[in-house]
């Protein structure tokens, strides 16, 4: 395996990650996309393949590293993430016991405090990407290897050939749901992933983005995913669901809402990117760990639901195109 640092921001945080790779990984080759232009491979104690790009975002650096990477399995990694000591064997251990179809595997990412940042990524019937138990306690509780959507972009293992099958990340996207898009497409051609409880690392979380930046993006993604990939009823469906989960989240925000606005409005009035397979289905497996995972999330969404209804006059679907 090799591994692609995508990287804009902090130095310190870089080298980190640098230094956790080689710590349960010693031989292991490394690719840092630079955005920023600034690094050196004299600022790191280990050797390192620096390459230097103008600043287009997570999904266009992640792109250049793919097409400079060698090996067929590859981790797409944050440069605030930090992994175990064990995390390399743990997964190729795994990796030998899957089937060939599996062409992406998740790790329990963890917050500094200790909380859950993710355990694999699923996708919800109000059209949202989401990470499972995100900012829960992982105490008292038991997980098993489990069939996921995919993995989050923070810390990903995927089969570069599948990647690149699908042009890589979408580059109109940027940063935020691009992950999402992509196992979308993977999923409905008859992949799937898996997520693995005992390959553990930590992530910091939203280093290089501001909440505000993160909210806004993360509406306009959403919508422009829903519109680009699904078709039909299913796809009306949930951009109707994803159309009043933004609309509830702004109401009852005040710092953000004119961010999360901007970006309903972005993701509504974009033009969709280009697919060469639209889905009009729901994707086989996105709920193998079952219903519960999911119980809290979907029960805040139909309560919203009901609010939108009696408040119609706040929300108005006039501008979600047929």
């Amino acid at each position: 395996m090799e591994y692609l640092i995508p990287h804009y921001g902090s130095l310190k945080l870089v080298k980190k990650a640098v230094r956790s790779i080689r710590r349960c990984d010693g031989n292991a080759r490394i690719l840092i996309g630079d955005d920023t232009r600034l690094l050196q491979t004299s600022d790191f104690t280990t050797k390192v393949n620096i390459f230097k790009g103008p600043q287009r975002g997570f999904a266009a650096n992640v792109n250049n590293l793919l097409r400079n990477a060698q090996y067929e399995w590859v981790v797409i990694i944050n440069n605030d993430v930090e992994l175990f000591s064990d995390w390399r064997v743990i997964i190729e251990n795994n990796l030998e016991e899957l089937d060939p179809k599996i062409y992406c595997l998740a790790s329990s990412l963890y917050r500094p405090d200790g909380r859950v940042d993710s355990f694999g990524d699923n996708y919800s019937w109000y059209g949202q990407g989401y990470n499972r138990f995100h900012l829960l306690s992982p105490k008292n509780k038991m997980y098993n290897r489990v069939r996921v959507l995919g993995a989050t972009g923070a810390l990903m293992v995927v089969r570069r050939s599948v990647l690149l099958r699908y042009g890589g990340f979408s580059e109109i996207l940027g940063s935020y749901c691009e992950d999402t898009a992509f196992h979308l497409l993977a999923n409905n051609d008859g992949w799937c992933s898996y997520f693995i409880p005992d390959a553990r690392a930590f992530h910091t979380g939203s280093a290089t983005f501001n909440l505000d930046q993160k909210l806004q993006l993360s509406a306009r993604n959403s919508l422009l995913v829903i519109r680009s990939l699904f078709k039909g009823k299913l796809r009306q469906h949930l951009l109707r669901r994803a159309y009043h989960y933004w609309k509830l989240k702004a109401l009852f925000s005040r710092k953000f809402r004119l961010q999360i606005l901007e970006g309903i409005r972005a993701g509504l009035s974009e033009i969709p990117y280009r697919a060469k397979r639209k889905i009009d289905h729901w994707p086989d497996g996105l709920y193998f760990e079952g219903f519960a995972t999911s119980t809290w999330r979907l029960t805040k969404q139909l309560l919203g639901n009901r609010v939108i209804a009696k408040l119609g006059r706040l929300f108005t679907l006039n501008d979600i195109d047929s």
